[in-house]
C-alpha cells in the first residue's frame, strides 16, 4: 500500500483566486457607486412629479372657472399683484407673495363667490399655497408644490394669457423651477364665458289638456238674393221652389260636435234645419216640397249639441 498526501493549493491557484475576487469585488463597488450617486436623482424626480401634481390637480380648474375679462380691466378676477391678500379671512400668512389671485361667481339658491389666491410662502420651506373660500369667508390652505428655491432665485413666474383679436384674458400659465433645476409649467384656460355661471335649470313637467272650445261663421251664402220659379200656372203669387239650390260654407274652429243650420221658409212657418256634420256645406235644394215665401230669411248657425248660437246670416228670396 502506498500512502497518499494532500498537497492542497498551489501559490498559482491561490493567485488566481485572489485576482478573480478582486475583479468580483470592483465590479459590486462600482455598482454600488452608480446606485448611490443616482439615488438623490430620483428623489428629485419624486418631488418634481408631486409638485406637478399638485398644480395640475388645482391650477387648471380654478383658471376654468374664472370668467373672461378684458385685458385692459383685469379686475379681482385676474390678479397677479405681488402685494395683494388673499381676500379670505386669516389667509394672508405673513411674508407671503401674491402669485395670482383668482375670483369667480356661481348661482345656485343664491350668488357664491369663490377666490384661490396662489401665494409663495415660507412654510417650513419655500412653496407654493393654494388659498381658498367663499363669500370672503374662513380661509382653506392647501400647498401644492414641495419645497422649492428662496424667493431670491425666483422659481416661480406667472403670466395672463391674452386673446389679441379681442383684448381678451382667456386664461393663465405658471413656470415652477425646482431645487433640481427642473422647469415645469402649467397652462391653464378659461372655460368662464360669462361674469355669473347660470343657475342649472330644474324641469318640471306637468302633463295639461288643452281644450279648444269650438267656434263657427259664415263664409258664403250663394246664391242672395235668389229668386223663386217664375210665377204663373196656377202657383202662389209669393210661394214657390227655389229656382236654383242655395250653397251655404261655414268655417269650424277648435271641438266642435255637429253643427245645425235653421231657418223658417215662411213667415210663421215652423223652424227647420239641416246638419252639417263633419263637413262645412250644406245646400237648401230647389224642390216643389220646399216652397220659400218672397222676403228675407234669417238663417241661423248653432252647435247641435249645446244650442249655443254662432251666426246668423240673410238669405234674400225674391
Amino acid at each position: 500500500m502506498t500512502d497518499s498526501k494532500d498537497s492542497g493549493f498551489t501559490l498559482t491557484e491561490l493567485l488566481v483566486v485572489v485576482v478573480v475576487v478582486g475583479i468580483v469585488a470592483s465590479v459590486l463597488a462600482a455598482v454600488f457607486s452608480v446606485i448611490v450617486r443616482t439615488a438623490p436623482s430620483a428623489q428629485a424626480r419624486a418631488d418634481d412629479s408631486r409638485s406637478l401634481l399638485g398644480i395640475t390637480t388645482y391650477f387648471p380648474e380654478d383658471v376654468s372657472s374664472t370668467p373672461r375679462k378684458s385685458a385692459s380691466t383685469p379686475g379681482p378676477e385676474w390678479d397677479v399683484l405681488p402685494g395683494s391678500i388673499s381676500g379670505c379671512s386669516g389667509g394672508t400668512v405673513p411674508g407671503s407673495t401674491n402669485l395670482i389671485k383668482l375670483r369667480w361667481s356661481e348661482a345656485t339658491s343664491s350668488s357664491i363667490n369663490y377666490e384661490a389666491s396662489y401665494r409663495f410662502v415660507n412654510d417650513g420651506g419655500w412653496r407654493i399655497q393654494r388659498v381658498s373660500c367663499a363669500n370672503s369667508g374662513t380661509a382653506t390652505f392647501i400647498n401644492v408644490t414641495t419645497e422649492l428655491p428662496p424667493p431670491s432665485a425666483s422659481p416661480v413666474s406667472v403670466a395672463l394669457v391674452t386673446d389679441t383679436l379681442v383684448n381678451e384674458i382667456t386664461g393663465a400659465q405658471m413656470s415652477i423651477t425646482t431645487l433640481q433645476g427642473d422647469t415645469i409649467r402649467v397652462d391653464a384656460t378659461s372655460n368662464s364665458l360669462n361674469q355669473t355661471l347660470s343657475t342649472v335649470p330644474v324641469v318640471t313637467t306637468t302633463s295639461t289638456t288643452s281644450i279648444v272650445t269650438c267656434s263657427a261663421s259664415f263664409v258664403s251664402v250663394v246664391p242672395s238674393p235668389v229668386q223663386n220659379q217664375p210665377k204663373g200656372n196656377g202657383k202662389n203669387n209669393t210661394n214657390s221652389k227655389l229656382s236654383v239650390p242655395v250653397t251655404v260654407t261655414i268655417n269650424r274652429y277648435g271641438n266642435c260636435s255637429d253643427l245645425r243650420l235653421e231657418y223658417r221658409r215662411e213667415t210663421g212657418g215652423s223652424l227647420e234645419s239641416d246638419t252639417f256634420g263633419g263637413g262645412s256645406v250644406v245646400v237648401l235644394q230647389s224642390l216643389d216640397t220646399q216652397r220659400w215665401e218672397d222676403g228675407s230669411h234669417v238663417l241661423t248657425l248653432r252647435d247641435a249639441g249645446t244650442n249655443v248660437t254662432f251666426a246668423t246670416s240673410p238669405l234674400v228670396v225674391t
